[in-house]
């Protein structure tokens, strides 16, 4: 994770790590990443070494007061 901290630094911010996953029962870890694009994550994860099956683009669904989802903004 710091490694990717620091590349994304390092290629003017183009790529910032925002939270990391690990379920104890598989080996394998959920990077989250806000980006202007799936490439840029993509290079982020290159220049650092850090191996990765796929790089995907998600909505980010956040409940509000009453219990419904939202998509961002303000409702």
């Amino acid at each position: 994770m710091t490694r990717l901290l620091l590349v994304a630094a390092n290629v003017g911010g183009r790529g910032l790590a925002v939270a990391t996953s690990h379920p104890p029962s598989d080996e394998s870890c959920l990077c989250r990443f806000q980006a202007a694009n799936a490439e840029d994550v993509r290079m982020v994860n290159e220049l650092a070494r850090v191996p990765f099956t796929r790089v995907t683009v998600v909505a980010d669904l956040a409940l509000t007061p009453s219990g419904r989802g939202s998509e961002g903004g303000s409702a």
